[in-house]
């Protein structure tokens, strides 16, 4: 906290002395809010096969295309990262995020875990150096300021996507849906590098020959999509200001359940 008080200080102090400024995410109040969703695996990327007969790619994407159609029924505009099989990067899967200028980020995937459950993560954005050479020059100074500044914001990014996961969380224990360990935080190269609020949502079972039949139940997916799209509802009206814009575009007919 003491470290924050400081720069906060340094900052105003740099904003007094040059007239600059520290870059700030402004919300876009004229477009809706943008909601990128990542069904994991696709193309080469099989996954694991669940009962000799499903395969995690198509899972995740089932998953994904009927989250899609709630969330835009919701009033949100939402992309995937893939429509298809098809193999997509991770790098590919960042860059198109960022081309959407989206507002959230949420991974679905499936794998094994100790059993039937659902595993929510979060990352810690890292932190850039903002360390001050000795008898440094004001370029120097400004450098290490708007250094300091961007790690206040990944603060923030870090929180908002905590925030983001305990929303979901909740939302899915109280569908009945079992959560492993609560949230944890994971070193994953999509989730440090995002600049949005993003989750991954990781479903799995002890045996992927035979318990994991829920993952493939049509009620199960129907109650999932239903507790993340309420999840992301929810966060987005408790969300900082930046993050919390309401839907734009609202559907002119009455709301549907899920596709069957």
């Amino acid at each position: 906290m003491a470290n924050k008080i400081k720069y906060v200080y340094l900052l105003l102090a740099l904003s007094l002395w040059t007239g600059w400024t520290p870059e700030t995410v402004v919300a876009d109040e004229s477009r809706p809010l943008h909601i990128f969703i990542d069904p994991a695996f696709g193309g080469k990327e099989k996954g694991p096969v669940i009962n000799q007969k499903f395969v995690a790619k198509d899972l995740t994407l089932s998953i994904g295309r009927q989250l899609k159609t709630l969330l835009e029924l919701k009033g949100y505009l939402v992309t995937l990262s893939r429509e298809g099989d098809q193999f997509v990067s991770p790098d590919e899967r960042l860059t198109q995020a960022i081309a959407k200028n989206s507002d959230l980020f949420i991974s679905i995937k499936i794998n094994r875990q100790r059993y039937n459950c659902a595993q929510l993560y979060y990352a810690k954005q890292p932190q850039v150096t903002t360390a001050t050479k000795e008898g440094g020059s004001i370029k120097d100074l400004d450098e290490s300021l708007r250094n300091i500044s961007e790690n206040l914001e990944r603060d923030n990014l870090t929180k908002e996507s905590l925030k983001l996961a305990e929303i979901v969380s909740n939302k899915l224990k109280d569908n009945k849906t079992q959560i492993c360990d609560g949230v944890l935080t994971k070193k994953d190269y999509i989730l440090e590098n995002t600049r949005c609020p993003t989750i991954v949502i990781d479903f799995g079972a002890s045996d992927l020959n035979s318990a994991s039949l829920y993952i493939v139940d049509t009620s199960f997916m129907d109650r999932i999509t239903k507790a993340i799209a309420g999840g992301v509802e929810k966060y987005l009206e408790t969300a900082i200001p930046q993050f919390s814009r309401q839907p734009i575009h609202q559907p002119e007919m009455p709301i549907p359940g899920p596709p069957k």
